[in-house]
């Protein structure tokens, strides 16, 4: 049996005996590992500014959590980012931390384009239209 009808079989029989856990593994394996890539290129997207920086926060599996910060000895929160992969598309938004002394226009509405076009220069296009929706409060 070739080794991709292995994996097949193998797959039908965990779908079988656990439905839900195979459908968690599948996600890990498409949708979590394009949300992993992406997420990865967001925090470097900031990597070359002295002032600014994504921090990672924890977040659920199926969604990923940054904190828009000023970099330094006393940062300071500005905006929370959030991304998710869901079929074919990925989606960046930002919203408001609460008590933050900024607002967020628009929060919760996404940027969105399919996954294989989520590369450096559209997180760098959707962070930027990110950042232009916040203001003070």
């Amino acid at each position: 049996m070739a080794d991709d009808q292995f994996n097949l079989e193998c797959d039908r029989l965990s779908r079988v005996v656990d439905p839900e856990a195979f459908e968690n593994l599948e996600w890990a394996r498409t949708d979590g590992a394009a949300l992993e890539a992406a997420a990865k290129r967001a925090m470097q997207a900031l990597e070359h500014r002295e002032d600014l920086e994504l921090v990672a926060e924890p977040s659920d599996d199926r969604r990923r959590r940054f904190v828009l910060r000023t970099k330094g000895s006393n940062p300071i929160d500005i905006a929370t980012l959030w991304m998710k992969v869901e079929g074919e598309m990925i989606a960046l938004w930002p919203e408001a931390i609460v008590d933050s002394k900024f607002k967020v226009s628009g929060a919760g509405r996404p940027f969105l384009t399919r996954v294989e076009n989520a590369d450096e220069a559209w997180l760098h296009s959707a962070i930027g239209q990110a950042m232009a929706r916040v203001d003070h409060r």
